[in-house]
């Protein structure tokens, strides 16, 4: 369910109201040391809802997502995008990556890098 400013948030992280999930052939991925301002960045370059996060030390390694979703709740928390890292947001075990590629606990955990 959407809340009344997710509209507001949306256009203030120049993320599209209606985007579609990204295209298997056009995934664009960060870095997970990269800042949450530059995902928000490529995203709405690429008309992405989703970018795969790259493991830093190895950046073949695909260790995680940061969506859309991700970035408007750091926002509405107040956190800013400029200086909160990816690895800080976004989410492991997903799906939609490989089991060894999402091995480990959530960022910002005890146990997390």
């Amino acid at each position: 369910m959407s809340r009344p400013n997710d509209a507001i948030t949306r256009r203030a992280l120049g993320l599209a109201a209606n985007s579609q999930p990204p295209a298997v052939a056009s995934t664009v991925t960060v870095d997970r040391n990269d800042h949450a301002a530059a995902a928000a960045y490529l995203m709405r370059h690429h008309g992405a809802t989703a970018l795969l996060i790259l493991d830093g030390a190895r950046s073949s390694r695909p260790v995680g997502i940061i969506t859309e979703a991700d970035l408007i709740q750091a926002a509405a928390d107040g956190r800013d995008l400029n200086t909160v890292r990816i690895q800080e947001l976004m989410s492991q075990n997903h799906p939609a990556l490989p089991a060894s590629g999402a091995a480990g606990s959530r960022a910002g955990s005890p146990a997390g890098g």
